[in-house]
C-alpha cells in the first residue's frame, strides 16, 4: 500500500507505516478483544484521533525528542521505530517546519471513508486545506488493549484543488519506505 507525495510542492514524508499490513500486526502478541468485537470509531473519535495524531507528530518534531510519540503509538509501532529511527524518518518535516498544529482549526477532509482494512486496524486518509499548502494524511490506527493507537503515519504537503476541481500538481508518486 504505497503512500504518495505531490512533486510540484516540497513535499515531506513524515513517517511511514511502520510494518506490513501482511500479517506482521496479527502475528503479534495482542490483548485485544476478538476481530468480531472491534469496534468502528465514529467520525468525531475519528477527527479526534487525528487531531491528536498531528499535534503529537508537531511536538515530537519541534522538540526534537520522539519518546511521546513512539510512547503513546501501539505496540507494533513502538517494536518497528526507536527514538533513533523516528528521529531519521522526520528529517524532513522537521527541516521544511510545517505547523501541525494549524490543522486544529480545521476539520479533516477524507479520500474515501475510514474503515478496517483487517480486523483491529483502521485506516484513514484524508487531507487538510489549508493554505497556502494543504496537508494529506494517511494513517493506520491499531485496536490493542481496549483502545486504538496510532500504528503508522504519512504526512506529505499537496496543493489545493482548483476551481475545476483537479488539483494543479503533478501525478503522486510512491514515496520510499
Amino acid at each position: 500500500m504505497p503512500i504518495h507525495r505531490h512533486r510540484s510542492i516540497p513535499a515531506l514524508l513524515a513517517a511511514t507505516i511502520c510494518m506490513a499490513l501482511s500479517g506482521n500486526a496479527a502475528a503479534q502478541k495482542d490483548p485485544s478483544p476478538a476481530p468480531s468485537a472491534t469496534p468502528m470509531p465514529a467520525i468525531a473519535d475519528i477527527d479526534r484521533m487525528v487531531w491528536t495524531t498531528m499535534v503529537t507528530v508537531q511536538g515530537a518534531v519541534a522538540s526534537g525528542n520522539y519518546s511521546v510519540l513512539r510512547d503513546n503509538a501501539s505496540p507494533a509501532f513502538q517494536a518497528a521505530n526507536d527514538t533513533t529511527r523516528l528521529t531519521a524518518i522526520f528529517t524532513r518535516l522537521r527541516a521544511d517546519r510545517i505547523d501541525l498544529t494549524r490543522t486544529l482549526l480545521v476539520t479533516p477532509v477524507f479520500r474515501a471513508p475510514p474503515r478496517l482494512i483487517q480486523p483491529g486496524l483502521l485506516q484513514v486518509q484524508g487531507s487538510f486545506p489549508l493554505r497556502p499548502t494543504a496537508l494529506d494524511f494517511e494513517m493506520l490506527y491499531q485496536w490493542t488493549e481496549g483502545e486504538w493507537r496510532m500504528f503508522g503515519v504519512a504526512i506529505s504537503t499537496g496543493r489545493l484543488p482548483t476551481a475545476s476541481g483537479a488539483a494543479p500538481s503533478a501525478a503522486p508518486q510512491p514515496a520510499s519506505r
